[in-house]
């Protein structure tokens, strides 16, 4: 498979992020060529996902880190708790233990949580210091890694404490992110990539509805034959590539953190993740939010049903559930969430709506409670 060109971040004409495709980053002597031509002979600590750490038999990889870069490795089980005040504390107070510098680098290897974590905490020390990131979902590629938000959780919340601030270098490796992990959570990625699609990128979204790769059709993805397999690496490198250049033209012609194309969908979604304790992953979640923003699109903003239509057929072409189990939802955390949500204020919540296809709304607009409420009923079944 033929290696991508790069990209490239700017943040507030100052902050800098290169993107690199497919450059074998988890090959032992790619740390010696890679990695130490950057961060030289600084302290470096790494974050790492204790499910790949096993999965993908890191240890000698994460000794090697150890004794080329001189780094720190902490081995952490991602997922949702980690953006807590408690593990931020842990390994804030570890990394000063250790003597880190302002030219100190941080590097994530992992899913989103992680890289929040990781993210925030090199955020914040000495008002920022180089971060590296390498995900290692789909999710996390076309997400978290390039989004120039960090963030944590407080209780019966999601992202309220955070930063801005964007990673020096972000390594992708197509072939990692499916391989160890279950299928249900490398599809959980297609919905930012559906979103971008639909929110701002024509070319993106004619891709997704033109798209014809056998794997679409096997939910389960390691049961892919050579062909397919072959097929699946070109076509997800493709996917990512228009979705991730999508974002970095938005990003870098509007040099604003805070595009709402980013958050279309999520404030449903959100407070959906946290009333089914994490047991709806963040993509299936924000994949009914955008219907339900949809619907009240098509209500406030006249918005044409077609785009509705179309994103329901690309939902289910791309194996993200369109209902929720009724058994996994709890009403009264979902309203909690709801009134926690950083779009709530003076006892509404506001929503970002779509004025067309490529057209997210930069108007925010309240709906009445018992409004959503009814909306999202009929997605629980």
């Amino acid at each position: 498979m033929k290696k991508k060109s790069n990209l490239k971040l700017i943040y507030k004409n100052s902050e800098n992020c290169q993107i690199f495709f497919n450059k074998n980053i988890f090959l032992k002597k790619n740390i010696t060529q890679i990695l130490k031509p950057i961060t030289k002979k600084n302290p470096v600590f790494v974050f790492v996902d204790k499910n790949l750490h096993q999965k993908m038999n890191l240890k000698l990889y994460c000794k090697k880190l150890e004794k080329e870069l001189g780094a720190e490795v902490f081995s952490i089980k991602g997922g949702e708790q980690v953006k807590s005040l408690s593990y931020f504390k842990k390994y804030i107070d570890r990394i000063f233990s250790s003597g880190v510098t302002a030219n100190s680098f941080i590097i994530a290897i992992g899913g989103g949580t992680i890289i929040d974590l990781a993210g925030y905490i090199s955020s914040v020390i000495y008002r920022g210091i180089n971060f590296i990131s390498i995900p290692t979902t789909l999710l996390a590629s076309a997400d978290a890694a390039i989004s120039c938000k960090n963030a944590l959780n407080l209780r019966g919340g999601k992202n309220q404490i955070g930063s801005y601030a964007l990673p020096k270098y972000v390594f992708i490796e197509t072939t990692y992110i499916y391989n160890f992990l279950p299928s249900r959570y490398f599809w959980d990625g297609y919905a930012e990539i559906i979103k971008h699609g639909i929110g701002h990128s024509k070319k993106l979204l004619d891709h997704l509805k033109l798209n014809k790769s056998k794997y679409l059709k096997k939910k389960v993805i390691k049961n892919l034959n050579e062909i397919e397999d072959n097929e699946f690496k070109e076509d997800i490198t493709k996917v990512l590539k228009l979705a991730i250049k999508s974002k970095v033209d938005l990003f870098n012609e509007k040099n604003n953190e805070l595009q709402p194309v980013y958050h279309f969908g999520h404030t449903i979604g959100h407070a959906i993740e946290i009333a089914t304790k994490h047991k709806c992953l963040h993509g299936e979640a924000i994949t009914i939010g955008m219907l339900i923003a949809l619907e009240i699109s098509i209500k406030k903003n006249k918005l044409n049903k077609g785009i509705l239509i179309l994103s329901r057929k690309l939902f289910k072409k791309y194996n993200l559930p369109i209902t929720l189990d009724k058994k996994i939802f709890n009403k009264k955390i979902f309203l909690k969430a709801m009134h926690k949500d950083k779009k709530y204020f003076n006892k509404k919540n506001y929503f970002i709506l779509m004025n067309r296809l490529f057209k997210i709304s930069n108007k925010l607009i309240s709906i009445d409670e018992n409004y959503y409420l009814n909306l999202l009923k009929k997605y629980i079944v």
